[in-house]
């Protein structure tokens, strides 16, 4: 079926303004075929695309491994989470797999270049780390550009150079924004 329900049993009182008196009840439904079809819908629109579904927070409490299965007509996964990354990857992952904000340690390059995991650059100290680095195979990187909304990433100005130092340390480089 693929399938799974569940329900919070609850009281039904709410006040609108305020404290709540009670809960309503809440019931969730986990269905794989509509992440099936979320997914043909996105390939409708976007035909010549190649997607990658982003599954953080364990796919968004929809289960890690479930909406992995029932996104596989997906190009490749993306997360925050690198133990995630690791598990699918265990898990017989093949697919690429997106770190969305890349590393935040010297050591967490090695199990992301030996499980050939994609990572996103987004501030100097990454590039800081990566240029430090001895891995034991290339880890491609995406350079993040700072779109406006002033949370990740690299500002125009400097976007290119953060794109040539990743050149410079010999690793695949690709850039989003």
């Amino acid at each position: 079926m693929g399938c799974v329900e569940f329900s919070i049993a609850a009281r039904r009182n709410y006040r609108f303004y305020g404290r709540m008196a009670g809960h309503a009840p809440i019931r969730v439904r986990i269905d794989s075929a509509a992440l099936r079809h979320n997914l043909d819908a996105a390939r409708r629109r976007a035909p010549r695309s190649r997607i990658c579904a982003v599954v953080k927070a364990n796919a968004y409490g929809h289960g890690l491994a479930r909406a992995a299965r029932a996104l596989a007509a997906a190009e490749g996964l993306a997360l925050i989470e690198l133990e995630a990354a690791l598990e699918l990857r265990r898990s017989g992952e093949k697919r690429p797999i997106l770190l969305l904000q890349g590393f935040f340690s010297p050591e967490e390059l090695e199990p992301i270049a030996t499980q050939a995991l994609t990572i996103v650059v987004h501030q100097p100290e990454q590039l800081a780390m990566l240029e430090k680095a001895r891995l034991p195979k290339r880890v491609a990187v995406v350079v993040k550009l700072n779109s406006g909304m002033n949370r990740l990433g690299f500002r125009l100005r400097i976007f290119a150079a953060c794109s040539n130092a990743c050149t410079i340390v010999r690793t695949p480089v690709r850039s989003c924004s």
